[in-house]
């Protein structure tokens, strides 16, 4: 999109991603390997609709969680590598 803006008529320095829960965790590693890249000022925003960026929870049999507590904890260690340089 930024590389044919022009044809489609999209402003380059307005470009958003977005994406709803997979497309959520789809948006956020496009937008990290952009960064990564050195391309992050391709995209100006990013918004992520409640994005599933684990799916560690899915796996846990209903009679096992513990409460919201439980879901928190799972999703911990991607907040932690999210927050991180990839390359460590």
């Amino acid at each position: 999109m930024y590389t044919n803006a022009a044809k489609y008529g999209v402003n380059p320095k307005l470009i958003m991603t977005s994406g709803v829960s997979g497309g959520g965790w789809i948006c956020l590693g496009a937008n990290l390997l952009l960064a990564k890249a050195n391309k992050g000022n391709m995209v100006k925003a990013m918004f992520l609709w409640t994005p599933m960026i684990s799916d560690e929870l899915g796996a846990v049999p209903l009679d096992q969680r513990t409460g919201i507590e439980h879901s928190y904890a799972e999703v911990e260690s991607c907040f932690k590598l999210l927050a991180n340089d990839l390359d460590k």
